[in-house]
């Protein structure tokens, strides 16, 4: 057996507000000889109240794993707008990561498979394993997903469990650890800043009254947000765009665009994009509408891989967990998007952003709150306990509705339904707990299913090239017009994502209409012609 970190062990129990928020594949942390845990470089254990991690930092606890282990390795992609590097990691077992290039290779392939034989695509679904790619620190606010992901990436590393190795031998993952580092300095900038103005405002009110008394001793912060005490919200965390850089289809912004360009040089088949706002936990399984221009297997592999987690963490009995009536399957411009825009899958979380709480003082709060109301209904005033669904107390905004109203406790998309108090007593350890045990459960099952994802993969990309043949549309002509400058800029858009744009050589005479020579011509039978028709068509979106 491995030697456990006993000190992550205690602060585990510690830091996680009740036992039914976290999960054995995250309640211990193994060790192994020359190979740094994140509290080795960083000095705090991930999920830490009170703390989070700067990206100078992030990048350089991934660096020493990569130097420690064979099993990583670490990938300069790019610059930001603000000239901070991009990374990708990656991690698998020391062959895979050996033979790194020759399955990017194999990936690619897949991703266009023209010219190759029925024999040759079942050789490569074969020999070719899965990438599973991971991304975080896209909405800079929403902090925990990078902080994560290091505890993820040490645990992918070094732990000898069955279910690990058989991910480590089967999948080969890789990590944008945040795909936002401008953004994420900013917020840590302000979440520190808002630590401060609550010790500041603490110290005022020790020395105005003489009892000991707090009126908000139970929260100081929430993500990266600031706390009451902390100020506003941060006003803004990107040079160019704030939360809507995850609707960046037209790649202005240099981040967006490096990992973008990453993609076409990896071709993952799967990307899984790390969001925080609800309780307590969504996997994104493609509701609708669901865009008809996106393969029909597509949503049935979101459900396969939502409700293998949802299943996986209702057994472990952790509350909250849901996989629908969140985000439908429509728009193209998500980051992610880049997945589902070229035949593979994007997935998604939504985790409640972790907090700042004092358990013992949120606990002693309770018990007065339930002798108030206990007090209130044996005078016949029949007041109930304030705590419950509402913003201060419990489910945030509600259960979703359904058709019968919101909060329904029991649907067939949840399992355990949010406790009245899950939300304020979600720590930052319980979002890492969360947000870890469903992506190693996401591993697990492709690992499982190896060359399964490999040939969805495959067969989205043969469909889409299939539909360009079969089915009108078969392409689009923009013709030589007066003003160019458009044109081009919409052909560049179309470029940039991988769509073949051919030019007219010389006119074409059609029935209806003539075509000068050098009219762009987009055909729909390759392998992104699904895209370049989403983009081109007229959207006309199912409001009813």
């Amino acid at each position: 057996a491995q030697q456990q970190d006993l000190d992550f062990a205690r602060t585990y129990v510690e830091w996680t507000s009740e036992a039914r928020y976290g999960s054995p594949l995250v309640d211990h942390l193994p060790l192994e000889a020359g190979i740094p845990t994140p509290k080795e470089v960083l000095g705090y254990h991930v999920g830490a109240p009170k703390t989070l991690t700067y990206y100078s930092d992030i990048l350089r606890y991934y660096r020493a794993l990569a130097a420690a282990s064979p099993r990583v390795t670490v990938e300069t992609i790019g610059r930001s707008d603000e000239d901070r590097e991009l990374v990708v990691v990656w991690i698998s077992s020391e062959e895979n990561i050996t033979n790194l290039d020759q399955n990017r290779a194999k990936l690619a392939q897949i991703a266009d498979p023209r010219g190759k034989s029925d024999s040759d695509i079942r050789e490569l679904i074969e020999t070719t394993t899965p990438q599973y790619h991971l991304m975080g620190g896209l909405h800079s606010g929403e902090t925990g997903p990078s902080e994560m992901l290091m505890e993820l990436a040490y645990r992918l590393t070094v732990e000898t469990s069955p279910l690990i190795t058989e991910v480590r031998d089967n999948v080969i993952v890789s990590i944008t650890p945040v795909a936002d580092p401008d953004g994420r300095d900013r917020n840590v900038d302000w979440f520190y800043r808002g630590l401060d103005m609550a010790a500041a405002a603490a110290e005022r009110e020790a020395e105005e009254i003489d009892t000991a008394e707090e009126a908000d001793t139970t929260e100081t912060a929430v993500g990266g947000r600031g706390g009451r005490r902390g100020g506003a919200r941060l006003p803004y965390w990107g040079r160019y765009v704030f939360h809507d850089n995850n609707r960046d289809i037209n790649l202005s912004q240099l981040s967006m665009r490096a990992i973008t360009d990453w993609y076409f040089t990896a071709h993952p088949p799967i990307m899984h994009d790390l969001h925080e706002s609800l309780a307590l936990l969504y996997t994104y399984s493609g509701g609708a509408p669901q865009n008809p221009n996106l393969d029909p297997l597509l949503f049935g592999e979101l459900r396969f891989f939502s409700n293998w987690e949802l299943s996986q963490m209702t057994k472990w009995g952790m509350p909250g967990v849901y996989t629908h009536a969140f985000m439908d399957g429509w728009s193209p411009g998500y980051l992610g998007s880049v997945a589902y825009n070229h035949n593979g899958m994007m997935r998604m979380y939504e985790t409640q952003s972790g907090r700042d709480v004092d358990l013992d003082s949120l606990a002693a709060a309770e018990l007065e709150e339930e002798r108030a109301a206990a007090d209130s209904a044996s005078s016949g005033g029949g007041q109930a306990s304030a705590r419950g669904r509402g913003a201060g107390g419990g489910r945030g905004r509600g259960a979703t509705p359904t058709g019968r109203g919101g909060g329904q406790d029991r649907e067939w998309y949840r399992g355990i339904a949010v406790p009245d108090d899950g939300v304020r007593k979600f720590t930052r350890r319980n979002n890492t707990n969360y947000m870890q045990t469903a992506v190693l459960s996401a591993l697990q099952l492709t690992s499982m299913f190896p060359n399964l994802v490999i040939e969805n993969f495959y067969v989205k990309t043969r469909n889409a090239m299939r539909a360009g043949r079969a089915e009108a549309p078969h392409g689009y002509v923009l013709p030589v017009q007066r003003d160019m400058t458009r044109v081009v800029t919409l052909i560049n858009v179309l470029r940039a994502q991988g769509i073949e744009v051919g030019m007219l050589t010389e006119r074409l005479q059609l029935e209806a209409d003539t075509l000068p020579a050098g009219s762009y011509v987009i055909k729909l039978d390759q392998p992104y012609g699904r895209l370049a028709k989403n983009l081109l068509e007229r959207q006309d979106y199912p409001d009813a």
